[in-house]
């Protein structure tokens, strides 16, 4: 059966179970859950436009990725956790997914929901857009813009030392030299007087611009490439534009770093846990005197509960503690590992990331500019000076002397003033890092009351692993094939047998770490 047609079935099986299913809670559940699946509003596979381009670039290359290493049978909780992406995130695009690379969707007889996609469904939903088959080729563009412009700010500085010092030796050579000899010099290159004849003023220099682009490395990328597997740092071009602007922001993957640790540390948990679990990973309020004080305050936990739909709880010991009711339903047996950090560390700004050598012979080309454009501007003063710069070859350096300044001015303002920026910026990570690694401390040798909290929340945990066994509906099978007990005879029976003393269902694990107590219902 198309999978579209999921939602209109389990719309049907809905119908039919409401008069006579109701009768217990746990069937309840597994009709509200139907009726909820039959809003999904899935999409149409049979559209031209696929659903996947909808979605935002990042998210669906990181559920893509999620879905891979989770071997393509997933839960919306699987994909969230191993993503770090919201529960919202995750079914949209698990949806746009499934119905584009013709993927099944699976319901179990508790309700819960599960995709499974094809090993091969990146290829064939590439196969159906120019635009995704496009997107490795547009990354490589913008990649390699990224270069040029580095390098294009390098090759500036170098230009602009060539060009001023070229000027300056141009005016000084001319004030010492009479006209004849001018007129007897070699006619080829550049002239600060202009051409022969017609008392022109200023030596003829041979210098050409395009002698300023000869480091350019046409093999980059290549070269690039060989020199970061061999452990080796950027090029002198780019330790240049390094210098001035920096290398962007230390962090920028730091979000989606730390809500995959979030993610799959609540789901090794049994999607049960304590504000301090999660501190470690979140950005939690300074610590004050008393170590114990950073604890009190839980608002910190707020954007984990919204992304992965966990709710507080309180037991009957006042210990509250935090549910995560989408990460307990697994469609793999295997355990979520232990997170790879114990604590997610935010990374300091530097200036730059060039070598120290690289930094030397930048500042030393800064100066070497800054000094040429004062004495330049010196001598640009003298309306003569100007008048047979003008005249000159070389009178593109009149008309951009203003933007040369500009230039030799901001290549030490711009990193002085990052310098002050990044003093602030890396206070504040400081203090956060502290104040994660002091919880992560506290966790080590938690006193009587933070024992009570994790003890609480180990025994609350819950594992709930969906086998095919437990699934009643799949959208790749036609609705009447399908044994569907809608008339309640085989719950009864179930029923009745628990009531006598009954099973206990081997998927669900309760209890966490400290024990694998089997308590729910097999159906």
């Amino acid at each position: 059966m198309p999978f579209v047609q999921a939602s209109s079935q389990l719309g049907h099986l809905a119908k039919f179970a409401k008069s006579g299913l109701r009768r217990t809670p746990v069937r309840q559940n597994c009709i509200v859950r139907a009726q909820n699946e039959s809003s999904l509003n899935l999409p149409n596979p049979q559209r031209h436009e696929l659903e996947s381009l909808k979605l935002s670039q990042k998210v669906r290359n990181s559920v893509q990725d999620a879905v891979e290493g989770l071997g393509g049978r997933v839960t919306v909780g699987d994909v969230a956790a191993r993503a770090g992406v919201k529960i919202n995130e995750a079914e949209e695009a698990l949806n746009a997914l499934a119905a584009d690379a013709g993927g099944t969707l699976e319901v179990s007889d508790a309700g819960d929901v599960l995709y499974v996609l094809p090993s091969n469904f990146r290829q064939v939903i590439a196969a159906k857009s120019w635009l995704l088959r496009a997107e490795p080729f547009l990354q490589k563009v913008r990649d390699a813009s990224a270069y040029l412009v580095r390098v294009t700010f390098g090759t500036a500085l170098i230009t602009s030392v060539i060009l001023v010092w070229v000027t300056i030796v141009a005016i000084l050579s001319s004030s010492s030299r009479d006209s004849d000899d001018r007129r007897r010099s070699n006619n080829s290159g550049f002239t600060v007087g202009g051409g022969g004849g017609y008392g022109s003023a200023g030596p003829r220099i041979w210098f050409s611009p395009v002698d300023v682009f000869w480091y350019l490395d046409p093999y980059y990328m290549r070269r690039r490439r060989l020199r970061q597997e061999s452990g080796q740092g950027m090029n002198f071009l780019e330790a240049i534009f390094s210098f001035v602007f920096g290398d962007g922001n230390p962090n920028e993957s730091y979000e989606e770093r730390r809500w995959r640790l979030v993610g799959n540390y609540i789901q090794h948990k049994g999607g049960v846990v304590t504000a301090e679990e999660l501190a470690p990973y979140l950005d939690v309020p300074a610590a004050g005197q008393d170590a114990d004080s950073i604890v009190v305050d839980e608002s910190y936990v707020v954007p984990a509960l919204v992304r992965f739909g966990g709710s507080p709880e309180v037991d009957k010991n006042n210990n509250l503690v935090y549910k995560f009711p989408s990460l307990q339903k697994t469609g793999r047996r295997q355990v979520a590992p232990t997170p790879s950090e114990r604590v997610a560390l935010e990374q300091e700004w530097k200036l730059t990331e060039a070598s120290g050598g690289q930094k030397a012979g930048a500042i030393a080309l800064g100066l070497a500019n800054l000094v040429g454009v004062v004495i330049l501007g010196a001598l640009l003063a003298d309306p003569q000076t100007r008048y047979s710069l003008a005249q000159s070859s070389l009178s593109v350096v009149l008309s951009s002397f203003p933007a040369l300044q500009a230039y030799a001015a901001s290549f030490f303002l711009i990193p002085l003033i990052r310098w002050v920026i990044n003093q602030g910026r890396n206070r504040n990570i400081q203090q956060r890092n502290e104040a994660r690694q002091s919880i992560a401390a506290l966790l080590q040798r938690p006193d009587s009351r933070l024992r009570a909290k994790l003890q609480s929340a180990s025994e609350q945990a819950q594992r709930t692993v969906i086998s095919d066994k437990d699934i009643v509906y799949s959208s790749n099978k036609d609705f009447v094939e399908q044994n569907l007990d809608l008339d309640g005879e085989s719950f009864d029976k179930k029923l009745a047998e628990l009531e006598r003393g009954g099973a206990f269902d081997s998927r669900v694990d309760r209890g966490g770490d400290a024990s694998r107590e089997k308590k729910a219902f097999e159906w």
